[in-house]
C-alpha cells in the first residue's frame, strides 16, 4: 500500500458527509433539566408506569403482601437479589405462594391475586404524595441554601413549637438531636444570622405561603452573584414546591432477607420513613389530625429525609468510583497504559512504545506472519509469540519494526489519551515510529500542554487503530500536526503547541556558548553564504 500523503487527507476530507448533530445548520445543546415532579407523576400514572406509595412497610411483616409499599414486587418486579437465581420462576403472584409459567393468569388461593410475569423496568416509579402540603425540590433546596444560607434556611423550615393543640410539650432539643443523628453538624439558634432572621421557626407550611415575601427580603441584602442565583430560583418557581416524591426501581436500591433479618440500603430507610410521615400528613379524619403545627414538624422531617436521599444518590453517582463513570468505562481491545517520558528527537505526532506494549498490540499480526512465513500452526505461532513476550526476542523485535516501517500511515496508528478527557487535546492521534527497551512510552515535549501533562509519572492510555476510515478521520481531527497548531478558537497560532520555557532557556544558553562574532565578521559570513561555489 502506498503511503498516505497530505493530498490523500485533503481528498478524504472532501468525501465526508456531515449529518445532525454535526450539521452547521443546527446548534446542539446538552444540559441537565430540573423536572416538574408533579407533572411527571401525572404522566407516569396515566401511562401505567407509576404507583402511589400509600403504606409504610413494616420490617417485621411479610414484604410480599404489601402491594403499595416501596418494596412492592407486584409493581417494581424482581429485586436485585432474585436475578441470580436461575431456578426461580419469573411468574408468580404478589405473595409468592403460586409461581410458575403454567399458572400464568390463575388466581392465588391466599392473596386472591393473579399470577403474572414480574417484569423489571427502570422507568417505573413509585410516588409518595402529600395532599394540600408541599416539600422543596432537593436540587432547588441546594440553591436556596446557597442564596439564603444553610443555617438560615434550616432555621426557617424547622418549626418552633412549645405546645401543641392538646397542650403536650414538644422539646426543641429533641428535634436538634434528630438533625445531629443524620450525620450533619448539630444546629443551634444562637448565631448572629439566627438572631437577625425575622422568619425563624415559621415551618415548611408558612415558608411555602410566604415564599415571595422571604425571597424579596433577602434579595435586597444579596450580593451580585447571589442575585443571579435568585433569578435561577425564580425561573424554576413552578418546580420549587412539589407534593410528589419519586421512588426509583428496586434494582437500584436492593433489599434482602437473610436468616429472618431484613438487610436494606439506607435509601430505603429514608423512603420508608417518608411514606410513614406522608400517610399521617394525609389523614384528615378528625380535628387532631388537622393540626398544622404537628404536620409542619412531619413535613420538616420528610424534607430532611429527602435531602439525605439526594445526597446519598449524588454520592453514588459521582466520583471516580461512581455509577456514571463505571457505566461509561469499558475494556478496549488493542489498548495499553504507559508512563510517558520525554524524547527530543520525535515529532509532535510521534511516539515510541515499549517492547512489552508493542508485542501485545501486534499479537494478531505477529501470529499471522509466523503462520504464513514459517509454516507454523496456530498453536506453535502462539507459543513463539508468548515466549517472546516473556523473554525479549531480537527476531520478534525486528519483525515488529518491519510492521511499523511498512505502515502506510508513517508508523503504527494510535490514539493517545490522558484522563480526564475534558479539554480539546486530551485525545491525540499519534504514530508509533519505534520501540523502547524500557517500560515507558516516549513522547514529544510539544504535546505536554495539550494533554495537561508533565513527566512526573503521568500515565496515558494508548489505543491502536485498525479501521482505515477511523484512522483517516483521526488524522484530520486529532493529529496535532494537522489540527492543533492553529487554534480553533481564534484561528491564530496555538500557543499550547509552542516549545516550553525550559526548552527556550536551553536554546538561549546554547546560543550564548557559541562563538561570538563582531558585526564585520557576521557581515562577511553572510556575504560568503550568498556566493555560489564557482565564485569562491
Amino acid at each position: 500500500m502506498d503511503y498516505i500523503s497530505e493530498q490523500d487527507i485533503v481528498d478524504y476530507r472532501s468525501t465526508i458527509r456531515f449529518t445532525y448533530a454535526n450539521d452547521p445548520h443546527y446548534d446542539t445543546d446538552v444540559h441537565v433539566e430540573i423536572l416538574n415532579l408533579d407533572e411527571e407523576r401525572v404522566k407516569d400514572m396515566n401511562t401505567g408506569k407509576g404507583m402511589l406509595i400509600t403504606h409504610k412497610q413494616s420490617l417485621k411483616a411479610n414484604v410480599e403482601k404489601n402491594k403499595n409499599s416501596i418494596f412492592s414486587s407486584y409493581f417494581f418486579g424482581k429485586n436485585l437479589g432474585d436475578v441470580g437465581s436461575p431456578l426461580e420462576s419469573e411468574y408468580k403472584c404478589p405473595c409468592g405462594y403460586v409461581s410458575g409459567h403454567l399458572y400464568n393468569g390463575s388466581i392465588c388461593p391466599k392473596c386472591r391475586q393473579k399470577v403474572r410475569k414480574l417484569e423489571t423496568s427502570f422507568d417505573k416509579y413509585g410516588w409518595i404524595v402529600i395532599r394540600n402540603y408541599y416539600l422543596i425540590h432537593p436540587n432547588l433546596y441546594r440553591a436556596l441554601e446557597t442564596f439564603l444560607g444553610a443555617k438560615v434556611l434550616n432555621d426557617i423550615c424547622m418549626p418552633l413549637i412549645d405546645l401543641d393543640k392538646n397542650g403536650l410539650t414538644v422539646v426543641k432539643e429533641q428535634m436538634l438531636k434528630q438533625v445531629a443523628k443524620s450525620g450533619k453538624k448539630k444546629l443551634t439558634r444562637e448565631t448572629k444570622a439566627s438572631q437577625e432572621n425575622p422568619f425563624i421557626g415559621i415551618g415548611m407550611i408558612e415558608f411555602h405561603d410566604r415564599f415571595d415575601e422571604i425571597m424579596k427580603y433577602y434579595y435586597s441584602k444579596a450580593s451580585r452573584s447571589k442575585k443571579e442565583l435568585y433569578e435561577h430560583i425564580m425561573n424554576n418557581r413552578d418546580k420549587l414546591f412539589t407534593s410528589s416524591v419519586p421512588v426509583y426501581s428496586l434494582q437500584l436500591r436492593p433489599y434482602e432477607i437473610i436468616d429472618n433479618k431484613f438487610v436494606l440500603e439506607s435509601v430505603n430507610k429514608n423512603y420508608n420513613m417518608m411514606a410513614s410521615h406522608a400517610n399521617y400528613v394525609n389523614k384528615q379524619d378528625c380535628a387532631f389530625q388537622n393540626n398544622r403545627k404537628s404536620k409542619s414538624v412531619l413535613l420538616y422531617k420528610m424534607q430532611q429525609c429527602w435531602n439525605d436521599i439526594y445526597c446519598l444518590t449524588e454520592k453514588r453517582l459521582s466520583g471516580k468510583k461512581g455509577d456514571i463513570r463505571e457505566c461509561m468505562s469499558y475494556r478496549s481491545n488493542f489498548s495499553i497504559r504507559n508512563i510517558i517520558t520525554p524524547a527530543v528527537d520525535l515529532e509532535i505526532d510521534e511516539v515510541r512504545l515499549p517492547y512489552a506494549a508493542c508485542i501485545e498490540l501486534l499479537r494478531l499480526q505477529l501470529i499471522a506472519i509466523l503462520q504464513k512465513t514459517h509454516g507454523y500452526s496456530y498453536a506453535q505461532a502462539y507459543a513463539a509469540w508468548y515466549n517472546a513476550k516473556l523473554v525479549p526476542n531480537k527476531e520478534m523485535k525486528n519483525l515488529m519494526m518491519s510492521i511499523i516501517n511498512d505502515s502506510p500511515y508513517g508508523g503504527l496508528p494510535c490514539v493517545l489519551n490522558r484522563n480526564p478527557s475534558i479539554a480539546f487535546g486530551s485525545i491525540l492521534f499519534v504514530k508509533c515510529v519505534g520501540i523502547n527497551d524500557n517500560y515507558a512510552c516516549s513522547v514529544s515535549n510539544l504535546i505536554l500542554k495539550l494533554i495537561a501533562g508533565d513527566f512526573d509519572g503521568d500515565v496515558c492510555t494508548i489505543i491502536m487503530l485498525m479501521n482505515h476510515d477511523i484512522i483517516m478521520r483521526s488524522m484530520i481531527n486529532l493529529d496535532p500536526m494537522n489540527s492543533m497548531i492553529i487554534s480553533k478558537n481564534d484561528g491564530m497560532f496555538n500557543d499550547d503547541t509552542n516549545i516550553q520555557t525550559e526548552a527556550i532557556i536551553s536554546l538561549n544558553s546554547f546560543r550564548r556558548l557559541a562563538t561570538q562574532y563582531t558585526e564585520d565578521e557576521e557581515a562577511n559570513i553572510a556575504h560568503l553564504l550568498t556566493l555560489r561555489p564557482e565564485d569562491e
